[in-house]
């Protein structure tokens, strides 16, 4: 089996009470880190690992089955589990934990991803290439402080677990001690690695057993325990150095040699300057002695006058040096620096026009300071000027930064395996989360939290639509169910328009669906009580791959986002690619998008860069939220009204201020 991501596991040693272990399901994309306490922590532990190994759950609704069913099972022995767990495939990725915890380092920066206690909580996200994710049991929590340290660093997986080693080794009792870093694997791996193989607890000879390099079984221990290379050397990369002492001496021998000829030269020059001084002052012999007191007043004062002006001409040409070098960049940067006052005016009547000349300014000021790189003084005065502009910038730059964010609300709350997979908004500040598994919808008002589940018809299907009387579900045809009823109908047949359509949106009375088989967006204009025949819509979009769309909008323009980070804009059947103003990074992955008729911005969530932005509909950046929390979410809505995005994370819901 080839490897995917590569799992660098850390247990503790087992006890009759205690027992920890890493394992994974059949097919490799299921991995847990568990531990069991109680009598017979071992045997319970060693049943559980065949009870992983006969599932392979592919949703989040199964991977929440079997988190459930493994409690239950733990439960039913009289003992305790702590376990994170998380399924990793091409098209999803998910994790769950109970008495568990997820890290996540991405793009430099480290967060908690997801902490559960005595409760199954679960999110569904991307992974991104060079993502660490740590799953952790609660019993190894302090060694969170020390993993956020280490990747904060920039280190490695192998070189973070080579640290958290001996600190695992010397506690007293490590039992429920289980951490595991899933990473890439090195360019060209190929093998097969299975992690039960090399984590066998029944293992009296170490404390610790990590896998770092594929291997498997004993030999995975010989490395560990050898006595040729320690194990902290060998996986952080360390080398050590010898030097010869017999060289190091001769060379300190040398090095005396020359310091006595230096030291010799010196004392030579400072005795001919004491002679020097001494003839000039006392080579006279004075018959009157208040002429030898005057002289003797007179050389004071002049040895007096020629120190003073030894310490102050340095001090006075430094500083008129300083002047010069100050006078010199002031007039260099004058002209930036009024562009700077001018447009910190403009500010309130065009923010986006003053953030890119502020910006302007900064990339001028950038290149004085660089140019003045020999002039010490002017630089530290452009420097100065630079960080007051750079200041004045990040506030009215629109990006914000948050490690996490606020759990806006817990699906568990209500029903306790619900998932959201869709999420809409309706004007009368409501939002509804749809479970397409469960056919269940969760009603969520958004000012004050009042929730309500609506039971959905049968029916298979893959997306819905609101407006202010009734849901619409696209699968086997088009099915409409009044908001507060139970019953669902029929109203457009499957067809060739519909049948391998994916996305559907609402305008007005209007329904529209898109079909990458077909590759069109195919309108049913609704008249009297009735739909009509399906229109194509779409007469030409150059560049558009219906297949990589996520997610659809219609304001009157239909708006799509696609896999690979573009955004397109339909207008009147003809559609093009839409352009962003003034984002410092450009949208390159999966992208999810929303935004309302008589809304002035539209909302972008793209969880691969773990960041939430707002454009206004002519294409100009207005603000940027960056997260952790964003790194696992599905898609978003927006209540501009209250001001407040949503955005879905399995069973959680995060809350983003607009």
């Amino acid at each position: 089996m080839i490897q995917k991501v590569l799992v660098t596991p850390i247990i503790g040693l087992p006890q009759i009470n205690g027992w920890v272990q890493v394992t994974q399901s059949p097919d490799g994309k299921f991995i847990t880190v568990f531990s069991i306490q109680g009598s017979q922590a071992g045997n319970v532990g060693r049943d559980l690992v065949d009870l992983i190994k006969s599932n392979s759950p592919e949703t989040a609704t199964s991977v929440y089955s079997l988190m459930k069913k493994i409690i239950r099972f733990v439960t039913e022995k009289d003992c305790q589990i702590e376990i994170s767990a998380s399924y990793l495939s091409d098209g999803r990725t998910i994790f769950a934990a109970y008495n568990g915890s997820l890290l996540l380092k991405r793009n430099g920066k480290v967060g908690s991803l997801l902490k559960a206690d005595q409760e199954v909580k679960i999110i569904e996200g991307i992974k991104t290439p060079e993502d660490i994710f740590v799953l952790l049991t609660n019993s190894s929590l302090g060694f969170k402080g020390e993993i956020f340290q280490k990747l904060s660093q920039g280190l490695d997986a192998d070189t973070t677990v080579a640290s958290i080693v001996p600190g695992v080794q010397n506690l007293e009792d490590s039992s429920l001690v289980g951490m595991a870093f899933l990473s890439d694997l090195p360019n060209g791996y190929v093998g097969d690695t299975i992690v039960d193989d090399l984590l066998s607890t029944d293992s009296k000879e170490s404390v610790l057993e990590i896998q770092d390099d594929g291997l498997g079984g004993e030999e995975g221990h010989d490395q560990l325990n050898s006595d040729k290379e320690p194990f902290f050397e060998a996986v952080s990369g360390k080398k050590r150095f010898r030097f010869d002492k017999d060289k190091i001496i001769n060379l300190l021998k040398v090095f005396w040699r020359y310091l006595r000829k230096i030291l010799f030269f010196i004392l030579v020059i400072l005795k001919k300057i004491f002679r020097f001084f001494r003839q000039l002052f006392t080579n006279e012999v004075y018959v009157d002695e208040k002429v030898r007191l005057a002289k003797k007043r007179m050389r004071i004062i002049v040895l007096v006058i020629l120190g003073l002006f030894l310490i102050l001409v340095p001090i006075l040409l430094f500083q008129f040096s300083v002047k010069a070098q100050v006078k010199e960049a002031t007039q260099a940067i004058n002209q930036s620096l009024a562009d700077f006052e001018t447009a910190k005016q403009n500010t309130e009547e065009d923010p986006i026009q003053t953030r890119e000349t502020i910006a302007g300014v900064m990339d001028s000021l950038f290149a004085q300071e660089k140019a003045f790189s020999n002039k010490k003084a002017g630089q530290k005065y452009i420097s100065e000027q630079l960080s007051i502009v750079q200041e004045y910038f990040d506030s009215i730059s629109g990006k914000e930064v948050f490690n996490e964010l606020s759990v806006f609300y817990d699906f568990q709350l209500v029903e306790s395996d619900f998932i959201a997979t869709h999420v809409k908004v309706s004007d009368n500040g409501k939002a509804y989360f749809f479970d397409k598994d469960k056919k269940q919808i969760v009603e969520l008002e958004l000012g004050n939290k009042k929730v309500r589940t609506v039971q959905v018809g049968e029916g298979n299907f893959v997306d819905f639509s609101i407006n202010d009387d009734s849901f619409y579900f696209l699968g086997e045809g088009i099915f409409e169910q009044k908001i507060g009823s139970d019953q669902i109908n029929k109203i457009i047949d499957s067809g060739k328009s519909n049948q391998s359509a994916k996305l559907i949106s609402n305008f007005n009375s209007n329904l529209y669906v898109l079909n990458p088989e077909q590759r069109n967006v195919y309108k049913y204009s609704y008249s009297e009580s009735d739909y009509s025949d399906p229109i194509r819509w779409v007469k030409s979009a150059k560049g558009l791959e219906f297949d990589q769309v996520i997610s659809m909008v219609v304001d009157g323009d239909i708006w799509l986002s696609l896999r690979d980070g573009k955004i397109f804009k339909l207008s009147a059947g003809n559609g093009n690619l839409f352009e962003i103003n003034g984002l410092s990074e450009p949208l390159t992955s999966q992208t999810y998008l929303f935004t309302q008729p008589d809304y002035e911005n539209i909302y972008l969530l793209e969880p691969s860069s773990s960041r939430f932005i707002v454009v206004n509909k002519n294409g100009d950046f207005v603000k940027e939220v960056k997260s952790i929390s964003l790194a696992s979410t599905s898609g978003l809505a927006v209540n501009e009204e209250i001001g407040k995005a949503v955005v879905i994370s399995g069973s959680l819901v995060f809350e983003v201020g607009l």
